[in-house]
């Protein structure tokens, strides 16, 4: 969540044109604060492009299929030309947005260019202070440039537009790696016996090894293999503390081959062997 200052939430709105048909050559952008359920809008269609940045406020969109989809603060509507949709309003005065908008054919050139999301109205890249400033500069620039300076901002615009489309991928991407790496603990943590090797996981989840190996070790700190050989030890220290069993069957339920191999691992990682660490902590 972002404070915004009470000063914004009013319309404050410019349009300009690149030529003498204002529909198609429209360019604009504006902050709209809309306080009730009045300001909603039904099965409305569109000549031209515009894409909201909801900063403010709760809502519901409903596209031409009638998918419904819930808007809050930080979500991205893309009203597409000719695509009737409705956008319905929480009458609370706490909606505001901010919008951008060009012609028919600009949205086309970018969707042909394959530069715009022509298959998703809505989108979630969430908002932030960084983002709030740039859209507050942006409508500054637009409401004083000159016609020769039009093309410029249109970029500037674009840019916008894919600097959200990009927060949009990121957020998913993000909550796809914590997903992917809840079900790998959920795993390696099923019983303080397993055995399952970290190829075991991935094919289980579905995933490539160098991929979850650079995800795990980005979330968790450390790499899979010594993620499961610090688990492997731990359930060994507490075993050697709470049961009499020998180190050799220690060793052989936590599937190391030998009582030799297990005290080795056992030490190098511990600074200490098992016999000496139970007779110290025991």
């Amino acid at each position: 969540m972002i404070h915004i200052p009470e000063e914004y939430f009013k319309n404050n709105t410019i349009y300009r044109s690149f030529h003498s048909d204002t529909t198609n050559g429209i360019f604009g952008c504006g902050f709209m604060n809309k306080k009730s359920s009045s300001n909603s809008d039904i099965n409305l269609v569109l000549d031209y492009y515009a894409v909201l940045i909801l900063l403010s406020g709760e809502g519901l969109y409903i596209d031409n299929e009638n998918r419904e989809f819930n808007l809050h603060a930080g979500s991205l509507i893309q009203r597409v030309p000719g695509k009737a949709h409705s956008l319905h309003i929480k009458p609370d005065g706490q909606w505001l947005e901010f919008f951008i908008c060009f012609g028919r054919e600009i949205h086309a050139s970018l969707s042909n260019l394959n530069l715009l999301d022509s298959k998703n109205d809505v989108l979630y890249p969430g908002i932030n202070n960084v983002i709030f400033k740039i859209l507050i500069d942006f409508i500054h620039s637009l409401k004083k440039a000159k016609q020769e300076d039009l093309p410029l901002l249109l970029c500037e615009a674009e840019k916008i537009i894919f600097t959200l489309y990009r927060m949009h991928k990121d957020k998913l991407t993000i909550s796809e790696d914590k997903e992917l790496i809840d079900n790998a603990c959920l795993l390696l943590n099923q019983s303080p016996y397993s055995q399952i090797t970290v190829q075991e996981v991935c094919t289980t989840l579905g995933v490539g090894y160098e991929k979850f190996r650079k995800i795990f070790k980005s979330h968790i700190g450390t790499s899979p293999g010594n993620y499961i050989l610090q688990k492997r030890i731990n359930t060994a220290q507490s075993i050697l503390l709470e049961q009499n069993k020998s180190i050799k069957k220690i060793a052989l339920e936590l599937g190391y081959p030998d009582a030799y191999s297990f005290s080795k691992q056992f030490k190098k990682i511990t600074g200490i062997n098992p016999t000496d660490f139970r007779k110290i902590y025991k």
